[in-house]
């Protein structure tokens, strides 16, 4: 699914990540920049959020990550979050296939860009930055 198709109607994004490991703080840099929607930083723990989501019945959920899927630095990949069987979802503490079924039949998506560097202290690649602002373009 395209991302313009993913934001339209009831949705809650997601931004997940630790901003202090360089490229895995990508989804937390997204939901910073974003205004005007339900959005939620929910930094390394998703899972503190679940009420306040449920709260919003949205119909879709889309989480904005770091995704390892062996692509390039700052590539892009929209994936349905219940099907991500062996892709490293980010170094949060809750399994991600947990958090989805949590949400009964709503819709889940994760925008992934592939990280290059997860180093604690590191910033957020060049690449990693320039597709986060495109997507934050890309949702405003």
């Amino acid at each position: 699914m395209e991302l313009k198709n993913l934001l339209h109607g009831n949705v809650v994004i997601l931004g997940v990540g630790n901003e202090l490991r360089g490229d895995d703080g990508v989804g937390v840099y997204i939901a910073k920049k974003l205004k005007g929607r339900k959005v939620i930083n929910a930094g390394v723990a998703p899972e503190n959020f679940v009420g306040k989501i449920k709260k919003m019945k949205p119909e879709r959920i889309v989480i904005f990550d770091a995704l390892d899927f062996g692509g390039k630095p700052g590539e892009v990949k929209v994936v349905d979050a219940r099907k991500t069987e062996g892709l490293k979802i980010s170094t949060h503490s809750l399994p991600l296939s947990f958090f989805c079924g949590l949400f009964g039949k709503t819709e889940i998506y994760i925008v992934g860009i592939q990280p290059r560097n997860r180093e604690f202290g590191g910033r957020i690649d060049r690449e990693v930055k320039r597709s986060a602002d495109d997507l934050i373009r890309g949702c405003i």
